[in-house]
């Protein structure tokens, strides 16, 4: 009995230490050997296959109610027929278009990234092509750029949703996870990157 015992009791911290709740992520500052020699130990693996369509008249035949073209104005219907936003070709580059994520890509004036939801017609501010994910697939880098400056993030899959983390450093500059490079994940919650001044930096997602 005493033995059956034990082994709950095993299951239930072994449970509670897999769903513990992630609260955020951190990071250090490494040198470049330290860098060089975690990414010579980091198992490689595979990352998802990106689903994307770069002929504009292929994506308007897949939408041929909803992607309505007048003009230099691409227009976005729901199902109903009913407007849901419009785009400017004449200032807006197609790019791509992401079925996984039924968004449509452009590249805007200053190289701006431009994704509009094919569902709701919003624009959301993460550009698929830039997506790394993690070995397990629960957290993913990403990025945007809106035309001034660049923003990089981690989020985690919640629900079947992508939220973002918050760095949860104790150095409170800003800046640490700023226009991220040379990022690599080298376990599910380990990751190493180089910022923005050329800082090498290896990260952790935090667990309450």
């Amino acid at each position: 009995m005493k033995k059956y015992t034990i082994i709950l009791l095993f299951l239930l911290l072994k449970c509670n230490a897999a769903f513990a709740e992630v609260s955020g992520f951190e990071v250090t500052p490494i040198t470049i050997v330290e860098f060089d020699n975690i990414l010579k130990e980091a198992k490689s693996y595979t990352q998802p296959v990106l689903n994307e369509i770069k002929n504009f008249d292929k994506v308007l035949e897949l939408f041929p109610k909803r992607l309505i073209i007048s003009e230099d104005e691409l227009e976005i219907r729901d199902g109903n027929n009913k407007h849901l936003t419009s785009i400017n070709l004449m200032y807006s580059d197609f790019l791509a278009y992401y079925s996984d994520d039924n968004v449509l890509y452009f590249e805007g004036g200053h190289n701006t990234d431009i994704v509009i939801s094919i569902d709701s017609g919003s624009e959301i501010y993460e550009t698929p092509k830039n997506r790394i994910y993690s070995p397990n697939g629960d957290y993913r880098v990403s990025s945007f750029y809106n035309g001034q400056e660049p923003s990089s993030f981690i989020q985690i899959k919640t629900d079947g949703l992508w939220k973002e983390l918050i760095n949860q450093s104790d150095n409170s500059d800003p800046y640490l996870f700023f226009m991220v490079q040379n990022f690599h994940w080298i376990t599910d919650n380990k990751f190493i990157f180089v910022n923005y001044n050329e800082t090498y930096f290896l990260g952790t997602i935090i667990h309450k």
